[in-house]
């Protein structure tokens, strides 16, 4: 099957179709008056193409839906895609900005490319909560090598990472690798790509169904993904492997943030996660946004905008980070 025809298919089901324009009118939540000011003071109007990474897209749905009631002249063409096939789009002309779930490489910046931080998450190894070897996960995780190896597929089975006798096999799972999630999980792990033993799977969604219904699974993802937003807690029948980041064989209390998903957020907030797995999502355009529209949509993001995060599961960037990005859109 066509990727886009599915991918469009899937946006259908999950939120509204892939292809939407928003308007309205209305007013913005308070931020930075100043910020609005400026926006506000030109005419906004025409069509903003923003297409990429499904981590980044639901908060880009709000984003428009806000954005726009403010300026009904102004249309958002919002689409999801992988992060390399929004690159390749952005590239071609085909799209104004691109949504990416990883920081543009030093070859790719030097096509041309702007970026700012807007958003952060983390990936984190997910497992289901029926796995046999569960108890002494609990205690000791896993350490940054022995997931290594597993998803370099050198491990065969559960107790090879317990220390016990099981037998269970190991199952692994991996996003497509066009997916800049896939990109995060192998730079952590120092892997230049995942094992080809890896059942590739194309959505986060597909990915936990996997995991909760096999017991022997083993896959990673967003910790959006990961947890229920509105009870903060993992989702049924899913389980979070805890990495022992100092390999002493114990799950420490500074290493143990996975319980609710406001631990974990506050993990990465303060840099107690490391990055990666922690990582922030980025707006790309072709050179410095040049459009009125681009610079407004953009700046409000970076300001007004980081107030709808917390509600929909994302977790803000530091205001240095956002001045500083806006001062390059001057």
């Amino acid at each position: 099957m066509n990727f886009k025809l599915m991918n469009m298919k899937l946006l259908f089901a999950l939120l509204i179709p892939a292809a939407i324009f928003f308007s309205g009118c209305g007013n913005p939540t308070d931020g930075n008056k100043d910020v609005k000011a400026n926006a506000d003071s030109v005419n906004l109007s025409g069509t903003l193409k923003v297409h990429g990474a499904m981590t980044l897209y639901p908060m880009m749905i709000k984003w428009g839906t806000v954005f726009m009631k403010d300026h009904p002249q102004a249309k958002l063409d919002i689409r999801s895609l992988h992060s390399e096939e929004a690159l390749a789009e952005l590239l071609s002309g085909e799209t104004d900005i691109a949504m990416m779930s990883r920081k543009p490489s030093t070859a790719e910046v030097e096509k041309g490319l702007w970026y700012a931080a807007v958003a952060m998450d983390a990936v984190v190894p997910v497992i289901s909560f029926d796995n046999p070897e569960i108890q002494p996960l609990v205690m000791h995780g896993i350490t940054k090598e022995k997931l290594k190896e597993v998803f370099a597929g050198k491990i065969q089975n559960w107790g090879q990472i317990s220390g016990r006798s099981s037998k269970v096999p190991v199952k692994v799972y991996a996003l497509s690798d066009s997916a800049g999630t896939s990109a995060t999980w192998s730079q952590f792990l120092g892997l230049e790509s995942l094992s080809g033993k890896a059942t590739r799977v194309q959505t986060a969604t597909e990915m936990i169904s996997h995991l909760t219904s096999e017991n022997g699974a083993i896959g990673y993802c967003s910790i959006m993904d990961a947890y229920d937003l509105q009870s903060g807690f993992r989702k049924a029948g899913l389980y979070i492997l805890p990495l022992d980041y100092n390999a002493n064989g114990t799950i420490e209390d500074a290493e143990q943030y996975y319980d609710k998903f406001v631990l974990v957020s506050n993990a990465v907030m303060t840099g107690k996660m490391p990055t990666p797995p922690a990582r922030e999502l980025y707006l790309v355009t072709k050179g410095k946004p040049q459009t009125d529209l681009a610079k407004a949509f953009i700046t409000w993001v970076l300001t007004i905008g980081q107030n709808y995060m917390p509600p929909m599961g994302y977790i803000n960037i530091t205001p240095q980070s956002a001045n500083a990005s806006v001062e390059t859109i001057k």
